[in-house]
């Protein structure tokens, strides 16, 4: 467990992360937004990554009307300096969008291999999406695509779980796999909002790759499917 150094005026006592966090929650939930925000203001200040990433978030999100692009920036550009991958991400859409920040697809790019390379699951997808789109002036290349598709699906992104089942019914970036498609969109069909864009996606791919399996390969990819939805 991290502790951060954060001393109560009264007991001088340090408080952890954790705890902090939950005092947090109970203040906002109590209607003291702004104390709230002091508070875990108090616990990033120390230099825990994981509580200026909040801080990002707060002034991104313009959460207890605290909305100011550029203290987001700052506060994401804090958590980032000590690599973490969820603050690289957030501030590569800043980048990206030119939002509290000098739009600059290169500095956007180098954040988001980064968030990919940290762990970030969205960072993972979203430059999985970069590659085969081309976006941030990378060439277009849906074999990478593939790759970084299929370490986020397998972590449970469900943009990414629909875009690999995508990429490997067609064939785009590697050979066309009917089974690996279906088994991707019966994953993804499983955790998607009733009526939402991706289980329409992800139906409408399993129908088609299930027209292109043997009833023994249905048989097998559908026990997969069961597995994943009983394992996660």
């Amino acid at each position: 467990m991290t502790y951060v150094k954060i001393f109560h005026p009264a007991t001088s006592a340090p408080i952890n992360v954790v705890e902090a966090t939950r005092h947090v929650q109970a203040t906002w939930r109590g209607g003291d937004q702004a104390g709230a925000i002091a508070y875990y203001r108090k616990v990033a200040d120390q230099g825990d990554p994981a509580a200026a990433y909040t801080m990002g978030v707060l002034y991104e999100s313009a959460m207890g009307k605290l909305h100011d692009d550029k203290a987001a920036v700052s506060w994401f550009q804090r958590a980032s300096d000590k690599n973490y991958a969820a603050a690289q991400r957030e501030l590569s859409n800043l980048y990206r969008q030119g939002q509290g920040v000098a739009r600059d697809d290169g500095k956007a790019l180098k954040l988001l291999e980064a968030a990919a390379a940290g762990g970030d699951v969205n960072g993972q997808a979203d430059l999985a999406e970069a590659h085969e789109d081309g976006l941030l002036g990378l060439p277009r290349d849906p074999a990478l695509a593939r790759t970084w598709y299929a370490r986020a699906a397998a972590r449970g992104s469900l943009v990414a779980q629909v875009n690999f089942s995508n990429l490997l019914f067609k064939g785009s970036g590697g050979a066309p796999d009917a089974v690996g498609a279906y088994r991707w969109a019966g994953v993804a069909a499983a955790h998607s909002e009733a009526g939402s864009e991706a289980l329409r996606v992800a139906s409408a791919n399993a129908v088609a790759a299930r027209a292109r399996m043997t009833p023994e390969q249905l048989a097998a990819a559908d026990a997969w499917v069961k597995a994943w939805k009983a394992a996660s």
